[in-house]
């Protein structure tokens, strides 16, 4: 294999990793948006609210601010499907965000709740923040009460960025592409050096996620630096690979040699091995998507790095 195609394997690769990290992400429930309007209009309805308006939520994490009034417009879309309450026209909420010179933080004080509340005429406001979770967010939302200040209702609810961001060009569109293709990917890679033809479908998630992953690398002390991001989820690592190899297709004995050939101290290689052995022996123990997210996290930036650097052999 040249040096040419292994490098575009390394990277593909390795935002293959990417990829299912971000698609072992617990999917969101679809309507949890709907049940949660629902849930504030009925609320709204026992406290005799009629008029409420939905401000742009703001991210708890680093994830683009931008989303957070694409997802006010979406439960915004929502409750105004509901016949128990009325909801403030978006243009004219954000004329009076702009007058009161609050921008689209959804940051409200209670001076401030209060006046937006009375240029709106609007009896209660839905203020909230989000979380990025790879293909979706997490939405925590407030209904408060322009009056008192009190929390009429609160709820929470998960919804594909694909519903609302390609839209607004923050992220890449769906893809046909599934955790297992991906992880078939990885292990025939592992097994032959040569990565199956891609799908179209996949090749425009790796050209979405190509900007972020290939960012200058330091390769100092990149062996030990990979390593340390490995051990921190090597009991994970090696649930996952034993597991794997219980699978219908796979094929267990060529597993424990190619999965551990990122992790470059020896003795780290060998707790590796005895750790998978000893899982496989054992009943089963999958991985929980939160406890995926965290292998192929750690795991992907170990890859990264190594592959980056040119420190990857297999």
């Amino acid at each position: 294999m040249s040096q040419e195609r292994r490098g575009v394997g390394m990277r593909r690769l390795g935002w293959g990793l990417m990829a299912l990290g971000l698609l072992t992400a617990v999917p969101a429930a679809a309507g949890e948006e709907k049940a949660l309007a629902k849930r504030f209009a009925k609320a709204a309805a026992r406290a005799d609210v009629r008029r409420l308006a939905v401000l742009p939520f703001v991210p708890a994490d680093d994830s683009d601010a931008r989303e957070g009034r694409l997802l006010a417009e979406e439960l915004t879309g929502r409750l105004a499907e509901r016949s128990e309450v009325v909801v403030v026209e978006r243009g004219l909420l954000e004329e009076v965000l702009r007058e009161l010179r609050l921008g689209e933080t959804g940051l409200l004080d209670r001076r401030s709740l209060a006046k937006v509340g009375r240029l709106l005429q609007a009896q209660a406001i839905v203020v909230g923040t989000y979380t990025g979770l790879g293909l979706a967010v997490r939405l925590e939302a407030r209904l408060v009460s322009v009056e008192t200040g009190a929390v009429v209702a609160a709820g929470r609810a998960k919804l594909q960025r694909e519903a609302f961001a390609p839209a607004a060009g923050l992220f890449a569109p769906s893809v046909a592409i599934t955790a297992d293709s991906v992880a078939a990917e990885l292990l025939a890679y592992a097994e032959t050096e040569e990565l199956p033809a891609a799908r179209a479908a996949e090749d425009r998630l790796f050209d979405a996620l190509a900007p972020r992953a290939e960012r200058s690398l330091d390769c100092r002390d990149a062996a030990r630096r990979a390593d340390e991001l490995q051990r921190r989820v090597l009991d994970l690592k090696a649930r996952y690979w034993a597991s794997k190899a219980k699978e219908p297709g796979f094929a267990p004995s060529s597993l424990p040699v190619k999965p551990g050939a990122t992790l470059t101290d020896p003795s780290l290689r060998t707790r590796f091995f005895s750790l998978m052995q000893t899982y496989a022996r054992g009943p089963e123990q999958p991985l929980d998507a939160a406890e995926i997210r965290r292998f192929v996290s750690a795991d992907g930036d170990a890859f990264r790095l190594l592959a980056g650097c040119g420190l990857v052999s297999l």
